[in-house]
């Protein structure tokens, strides 16, 4: 199984940069901040453009991380996160040096639980000492990542004061189809 995929997205940087400052005048929480489409396709319409291989966008959340490690979880298994296997995400800031690993769970072996608005799955970050990523990559350019799998984003540096921050992008046509 293929966890990720780097992807050429022209104009990215100015894109990423041109999405935080729009996202800036929204309500912002400390990790996943769903960004209003329609405002964001008007203030930053390079987007759209350099989505168009991918085809229509189906919601963009800027995602920011102030914690040297995430849960080790499923991105949304409801709501706007239904049937999303996978996403594009753009590095916006503090990105290098940080790394998302993933790893095959059983759902029978480790239970999970299912929070957060959007139904998060998590596990137990203790199952960290006895697991083994099975594949690991840096956001140091576009890349489609599987969220539908267990991952972690591991962000030595991050802290509040100095948050790794990215975009995350979820297409109508899901882009795991890009990983087969």
């Amino acid at each position: 199984m293929k966890y990720w995929k780097r992807v050429d997205i022209e104009g990215y940087e100015k894109i990423a940069r041109d999405a935080l400052l729009f996202s800036a005048r929204c309500k912002t929480r400390r990790f996943w901040n769903s960004i209003e489409l329609e405002g964001l396709i008007e203030a930053v319409p390079a987007l759209k453009t350099a989505m168009a291989t991918f085809g229509e966008i189906k919601a963009v959340t800027i995602i920011v991380i102030g914690s040297p490690l995430t849960a080790l979880h499923i991105d949304n298994a409801f709501g706007v996160g239904l049937s999303v296997g996978a996403r594009i995400n753009i590095p916006v800031m503090n990105t290098a040096g940080t790394n998302t690993l993933f790893y095959q769970i059983g759902e029978q072996e480790h239970p999970v639980s299912v929070g957060g608005v959007f139904g998060t799955k998590v596990w137990p970050v203790h199952l960290l000492r006895t697991l083994t990523p099975v594949a690991a990559v840096s956001l140091t350019s576009p890349t489609i990542l599987r969220t539908s799998a267990p991952h972690i984003v591991l962000s030595p540096k991050a802290s509040q004061e100095n948050p790794r921050i990215s975009l995350t992008i979820s297409m109508v046509d899901d882009v795991v189809s890009f990983l087969d």
